[in-house]
């Protein structure tokens, strides 16, 4: 579920961002965790991918906060090396811009993934 709520998190605060559109993070991530089967753990692109088909098949959108319009979208997941992320992290300073998977425990194959707000 940790890439749901990375996912929802990103998708929401570029919501704001691009459209003003206010959008509750929380119950996105329900909504698009329901949608892309990840309660037992996905990568973000396989995510991304359960998440567009699930669009495409059921029609599902994101309802607003005022619950006045939903939105439907697809997601589009590109990996990029940590210098890409860092840049694209620092243009969108502040607002969830990047997901990013790290390693817990160093000899450890678990992942988690958070989404990235601001750089230092």
């Amino acid at each position: 579920t940790c890439v749901a709520y990375a996912v929802a998190q990103l998708c929401a605060g570029m919501l704001r961002l691009r459209y003003a559109v206010p959008i509750l993070e929380g119950q996105m991530a329900v909504l698009m965790a329901s949608y892309s089967n990840s309660w037992n753990g996905t990568t973000p692109p396989e995510f991304c991918r359960r998440w567009n088909a699930a669009v495409s098949e059921h029609a599902i959108g994101v309802p607003d906060m005022s619950n006045d319009a939903v939105y439907q979208f697809k997601i589009e997941c590109t990996e990029l090396d940590f210098e890409q992320a860092y840049q694209l992290a620092k243009r969108y300073n502040g607002t969830p811009s990047a997901c990013v998977r790290v390693k817990m425990n160093q000899g450890s194959s678990t992942t988690h993934v958070l989404a990235a707000y601001d750089v230092f």
